[in-house]
């Protein structure tokens, strides 16, 4: 159990638990939301402020990765980008140790970077077509 002073009295245990509850809680209404980015704003921002309220920075990769993964699920390919880009980020600078999860998440990066190319290579064909036409 931790003895910092949060979480030594019980009143303060009581609500960094239920802060910790309503943080996984978001991360499963993130993986079943449909298509609502404002919904996922504000889910995220609530996310971030119970983060740093109960001074969890050492868990944001995953954060950032659940958010990467709920953005690409959408096609939402810019905030996948931008959430998997912050998630590299923090793996690599602040648990560089655990390798396979470095990896994993470049991997990630990588595919929604690929995919991002792919969908703007289409896009500027269209229009070449468009203006042929």
């Amino acid at each position: 159990m931790c003895r910092c002073e949060l979480c030594m009295s019980k009143e303060k245990e009581d609500t960094s638990d239920q802060h910790r509850d309503r943080i996984n809680t978001i991360l499963e209404e993130l993986k079943t939301i449909e298509g609502d980015f404002k919904q996922i704003a504000n889910l995220s921002a609530e996310l971030f402020q119970l983060v740093k309220t109960e001074r969890l920075t050492a868990n944001l990769g995953e954060y950032y990765e659940a958010l990467a993964i709920t953005y690409l699920r959408l096609g939402h390919i810019r905030g996948a980008r931008s959430y998997g880009k912050r998630s590299l980020k923090f793996w690599l600078t602040y648990d560089g140790n655990d390798q396979d999860r470095v990896e994993q998440v470049r991997r990630f990066t990588k595919s929604v970077d690929d995919l991002h190319d792919v969908l703007e290579r289409r896009k500027a064909a269209e229009k070449i077509r468009a203006w042929n036409v």
